[in-house]
């Protein structure tokens, strides 16, 4: 009778522990699982909400407030808002992500959690991000909306850091596409580009609608946002 007990005990030992083994593999698979974006399956719905620049790094620049580095740590949140910015018409759809900021690029902010806000046009919501992805983002902060940060230009201002380490673009403007596949280091390299063109070429960009904080800072001959992202990349490489 002893030994059936004993039998028994072990018996429902060890069907805790593979029960337990079950539940933390299909936690941590879920709690890791990285989106496997492709360009032979973009699918790209900007919203159409914001104003209308040739799609370049620099456009994402002048019209940031920040561009941050950093992971979703949330699946999508529908938001109940409608906003008249820029006078467009139609319903857009928001949907929001809690987002960790990792690294800081160019801007500045005092907390490392933010709420990630995505435009998506009618019925279609967001068709970005998902939980887990490592982003590259050019936002601009929204105090009349909660102050969440929306991306500037839609999928023009988006970039995942693959789990190689490579990158992929939401968006499908040429501009854009040719860093598919390009280690992180590349997109550093534009953006850092970028960024020297406005400061060096003040006149083309002094009279932006809509200008960001960025735009502020590389405009000002005083600033030392250059060099302190030039100093990120070289502690990157």
């Amino acid at each position: 009778m002893k030994n059936t007990k004993i039998k028994f005990t072990l018996f429902l030992l060890s069907a805790l522990l593979i029960l337990l083994s079950i539940l933390g593999f299909r936690y941590f698979t879920y709690s890791t699982y990285r989106y496997p974006y492709s360009p032979d399956t973009r699918q790209v719905n900007s919203s159409q909400f914001m104003l209308t620049y040739l799609p370049s790094m620099e456009t994402n620049l002048r019209l940031s407030d920040i561009v941050v580095r950093g992971r979703v740590t949330s699946d999508a949140q529908s938001v109940d808002t409608i906003t008249t910015l820029t006078g467009k018409t139609g319903v857009f759809i928001a949907e929001d992500f809690d987002f960790h900021v990792e690294e800081v690029l160019f801007g500045s902010l005092d907390t490392d959690t933010i709420t990630l806000r995505c435009w998506g046009k009618d019925d279609a919501g967001c068709a970005k991000p998902h939980r887990n992805d490592e982003l590259i983002l050019f936002l601009s902060v929204q105090p009349t909306t909660d102050f969440a940060y929306i991306p500037v230009s839609d999928e023009s201002s988006m970039f995942a850091v693959m789990p190689d380490e490579s990158l992929y673009s939401f968006s499908n403007q040429e501009e854009f596409t040719t860093m598919d596949g390009r280690p992180v280091e590349d997109i550093y390299q534009r953006i850092l580009e970028a960024a020297q063109n406005i400061h060096n070429n003040p006149e083309e960009y002094v009279d932006t609608a809509m200008g960001g904080e960025v735009l502020t800072e590389l405009l000002d001959p005083e600033s030392n946002a250059l060099n302190s992202f030039a100093s990120i990349i070289e502690s990157a490489s």
